[in-house]
Formats: structure tokens, C-alpha cells, sequence
């Protein structure tokens, strides 16, 4: 009986410890990452230009209100254009740069697609929606987190209060 009821503290507080705070919570910054882009090569996150907000979307291709996301970003990119968007996804290259391509996003320079190969975004702001958007100040410090999409015209108004 001592035994099952040290077993069950035991799944208690392995289930709390799963359930926690995102890390992101504690560190309200955009953290270190390496992308795969599509032309194969790594991009980090001291490839950023300086003192440009950033908006990540962490992506599926086939998710739906992924490529709605997408569209309403390509039928208004004027209106954010002073930010860096990184769209992120696990997905293999080819269905990134095939969702790139149908959206018009692929070689806009404000625009970066890459794989997240090491599963390091999506373990830092434990993902549970897509798509998942964040908005970052110029400093790269969180402004705004969206979990499961954000219009295009929110995001606008977040970064056109930014400094």
C-alpha cells in the first residue's frame, strides 16, 4: 500500500512538472535557434538585423488556419512591413517551400522560411496550437503572444505602437 501511494506522488509531480510554465514565461525574449532555410543553408538568430521587431509563426503546412494566416499576410504585407516575419515549421523543406511559393511569401526580403530541425521553438513556447504567433520588439523581447493565429491588422497595430 506505501508503495502505490509513493507511486502515485510520483505521477502527481511528474504530471505538475509537464504542466508548467513555458520557459518563455520566465524569459520574455526570443531565445538562440537555428533554422534550416529553404536554400538549405542555417540562419541563427544573430543573422536578425538589428533593431527590426520580429513576428515568428510557427507553422504547418496543412494546417488550415496556417495557410488562411498566410494569405491574409500576402493579401497585406504592407501593412507590417517593418518587422522580419519568421515562419517556422518541422515539416520536411520541400512542403515549407511549396507553402512559401503557393503563398507569395517565398523570396520577399522581410520574410524567412526554415526548419526548425532540433524542435527548439516549439519546446521553448510549448506549442499546443497552430499557428502560433509572436510578435517581438525591436530588442527582441515579447510583446504579444497569439496561440492558434492572429490577424494580419493585430499584428499591425502591435508593431505600430512599438518604438
Amino acid at each position: 500500500m506505501k508503495y502505490i501511494l509513493v507511486f502515485m506522488w510520483c505521477i502527481i509531480g511528474v504530471q505538475a512538472f509537464a504542466q508548467g510554465d513555458a520557459p518563455f514565461k520566465q524569459h520574455p525574449v526570443l531565445p538562440d535557434f537555428q533554422l534550416r532555410l529553404l536554400d538549405s543553408t542555417m540562419y541563427f538568430r544573430s543573422k536578425l538585423p538589428a533593431g527590426k521587431p520580429v513576428v515568428l509563426v510557427y507553422f504547418s503546412p496543412e494546417c488550415g488556419h496556417c495557410q488562411n494566416e498566410a494569405k491574409a499576410l500576402a493579401d497585406s504585407i504592407a501593412l507590417v512591413d517593418k518587422a522580419v516575419y519568421l515562419w517556422v515549421s518541422f515539416h520536411p523543406l520541400p512542403a515549407i517551400a511549396a507553402f512559401a511559393k503557393q503563398y507569395q511569401l517565398a523570396g520577399r526580403s522581410q520574410v524567412i522560411f526554415g526548419r526548425d530541425e532540433a524542435y527548439h521553438l516549439p519546446s521553448y513556447f510549448k506549442v499546443r496550437y497552430l499557428p502560433f504567433v509572436v510578435v517581438f520588439n525591436a530588442q527582441h523581447r515579447i510583446v504579444q503572444v497569439y496561440e492558434g493565429g492572429a490577424y494580419v491588422k493585430e499584428i499591425a497595430e502591435q508593431l505600430q505602437h512599438l518604438p
